[in-house]
């Protein structure tokens, strides 16, 4: 592996590991990446480029990078989030790793859903799409018929109809939409296990939908939180959606941080000791989205603390769960044990043909002192129709896509593969 840093006047460097700037690019086992003394970089299919940022950006098919930092190729990956230009088309992407969508363009997340964008648009960094709106017609006619009819009848009628209608016709109902058995079942069960209005549910159901919220992290309520008193997952929690982890842990106090949830209103952060018998308690409310850290003070030297983070939305006063994270277990300095620093993957890429298996080979990186674990290391797909993983990490192709798998520490440290099933 070599490390070069541009130097102008050299025709072409052809190394694996190419860093200009704020931009490192990386290519696949096997593979070379290709500078000229212009200062492109040519990436080679499967290569990745690291923003100034530290975002990592995926050109399946390959591509170029700049001089100025501009990634240009035909397919991008950030994070579970894939964007594909439209046929004669390229998308780009800028040194923050913000990217820009060609008109026609398609992105893809990471629970298989599609979007194609007509006109254009972006995603950023953090994975937020936005489309560019389509531009009204901005000049209306300016030359209107000039010469109007110049002779209007003379003779209007004289004798209109005697007999005007008394009885305006009769307004008919407004047919209500159908609901279907399975909808009311849904209405139902929000009602009852939420303790709301039919009105209030059927507008969550409307939202869940929308959101695309599970049923079982929907029917999350307070309880289902405060009365936990296992060390197993909530059901219905995720680690993909927001990616809980320890980022900083010091003697007496402990730093989590989260990613953002789009649309919720606020997150509730749950915390214990670690071990079987000790309940769960809400240690901090977050009424705003855009806060995504928290620290718990006033902790004790060398032992180990279980968090939960829950992300919420208002809908008629009534808090409701849209997103749950899985557990982490974080170890404070000063005692016997650590907590991971990172986790290892032998592989960051697999191609599996469909109804095939692939066994992922994964380590967790220790600091300094032997880590103690409440949970193994853990997988997530983010598209259980393209593929699945059990809990040994071993991953069944099931149907043609792309999907991302998440490999995770018991702190929240984690690795993703992308697979690729054909």
């Amino acid at each position: 592996e070599y490390i070069i840093y541009f130097l102008f006047g050299v025709t072409t460097l052809l190394y694996h590991l190419i860093i200009s700037g704020d931009i490192t690019v990386t290519a696949p086992e096997g593979e070379k990446a290709t500078a000229d003394k212009t200062g492109t970089i040519t990436v080679p299919a499967g290569g990745s480029v690291e923003t100034e940022t530290g975002k990592e950006l995926t050109l399946p098919d390959g591509g170029t990078v700049d001089k100025d930092g501009t990634i240009t190729a035909g397919t991008i990956v950030s994070g579970d989030i894939t964007v594909t230009a439209s046929e004669g088309e390229k998308v780009t992407a800028d040194k923050t790793g913000t990217i820009t969508v060609p008109a026609g363009g398609k992105v893809e997340t990471g629970d298989g859903k599609e979007q194609i964008l007509p006109n254009g648009g972006t995603v950023d960094k953090d994975g937020n799409i936005s489309a560019t709106p389509t531009n009204p017609p901005t000049n209306p006619p300016t030359n209107p018929p000039t010469n109007p009819p110049t002779n209007p009848p003379t003779n209007p009628p004289t004798n209109p109809p005697t007999n005007v209608p008394t009885n305006s016709p009769t307004k008919q109902p407004t047919e209500k939409p159908k609901v279907s058995e399975e909808q009311k079942k849904q209405v139902q069960s929000i009602v009852k296990e939420l303790g709301v209005s039919e009105e209030t549910a059927v507008k969550i159901r409307k939202i869940a939908q929308e959101m695309g919220i599970p049923a079982e992290t929907l029917l999350l309520g307070d309880g289902a939180f405060t009365s936990q008193n296992s060390e197993d997952d909530i059901k219905g929690s995720l680690f993909s959606q927001l990616q809980l982890k320890a980022s900083k842990v010091k003697t007496n106090s402990e730093k989590l941080t989260w990613k953002k949830i789009k649309g919720a209103d606020g997150y509730l952060i749950y915390g214990t000791r670690c071990g079987k018998g000790s309940k769960l308690k809400l240690v901090k409310t977050i009424e705003q989205n855009s806060k995504t850290g928290y620290i718990q003070k006033k902790l004790k030297k060398g032992k180990s603390y279980r968090y939960l983070v829950r992300a919420y939305k208002i809908i008629d006063g009534k808090r409701i769960t849209i997103a749950v994270s899985k557990s982490v277990h974080i170890f404070t300095k000063g005692g016997k044990f650590g907590n991971a620093k990172s986790v290892k993957l032998k592989k960051t890429k697999a191609l599996i043909r469909k109804g095939k298996k692939f066994k992922i080979k994964a380590s967790e990186v220790k600091m300094k002192k032997p880590l103690r674990r409440h949970r193994k290391l853990s997988y997530e797909s983010s598209n259980t129709k393209v593929a699945t993983v059990t809990k040994k990490g071993v991953i069944r192709a099931k149907a043609k896509g792309t999907c991302m798998v998440y490999v995770y520490a018991q702190n929240g440290v984690y690795k993703k593969i992308k697979v690729t099933v054909k």
